[in-house]
């Protein structure tokens, strides 16, 4: 997945129409978490000379950019009137989402996922008048493997992406995790299927008509 998907360059602080939904807690993000991280804002920001560190490296100039370990959980978030989980939440069918990417060819992909928790993670930067504290809202998802007759079931649904089929198995984690909830296109229904004289399990990804395109 990450070889051949890529973001858009922005910077995730733009303003959406929603919020994150309590509870609400402080949280130190796990080593892992912090390494995506710091691969995403290199990614966004590394064209401006800026590199990223966590808390225990040493910054040495304006260019030196912290990255903090610690980072303000949420299980919900709402965009619009729809609601969006996680595995923090008390229900996971509202966790089961889709993201939008661009690959190579600035062509928009689809990729379904499971949200395992929302956060908010402040980046100071440096700016022609000063220092500015960003704040970038994130979802952390772990997305499903691809299955080789994804488009088996050739369903179109009204919000463009057909009913497919996608393997049950999960990509390992990578930074394609870190995803800002501007780039989260919707939400799908998730079905355990079976292909013809097999048993292994597989997933129907259904979409849920978006009720806000952003």
């Amino acid at each position: 997945m990450t070889n051949n998907l890529i973001d858009k360059t922005v910077t995730r602080t733009e303003e959406y129409p929603g919020e994150m939904l309590l509870r609400f807690y402080d949280s130190r993000l796990g080593n892992n978490v912090i390494k995506f991280l710091l691969a995403f804002y290199e990614r966004v920001y590394g064209n401006g000379g800026l590199t990223f560190h966590s808390k225990e490296m040493a910054c040495s100039d304006d260019k030196d950019i912290l990255v903090s370990s610690t980072a303000m959980r949420a299980s919900r978030l709402r965009i619009g009137d729809e609601y969006f989980g996680s595995l923090l939440s008390r229900s996971e069918h509202s966790s089961y989402v889709i993201g939008a990417f661009l690959n190579e060819e600035n062509d928009l992909l689809y990729w379904p996922g499971q949200v395992r928790f929302f956060f908010v993670h402040k980046l100071r930067l440096p700016m022609p008048d000063g220092w500015e504290t960003r704040e970038h809202h994130f979802a952390f998802v772990e997305w499903f493997q691809q299955h080789e007759r994804c488009n088996h079931f050739n369903v179109a649904s009204r919000m463009q992406q057909s009913q497919e089929l996608w393997n049950s198995l999960l990509v390992p984690h990578n930074v394609e995790c870190i995803l800002p909830v501007q780039r989260i296109a919707g939400r799908f229904v998730k079905a355990t299927y079976h292909l013809p004289r097999t048993e292994r399990d597989l997933i129907a990804v259904i979409p849920i008509n978006r009720k806000l395109v952003l």
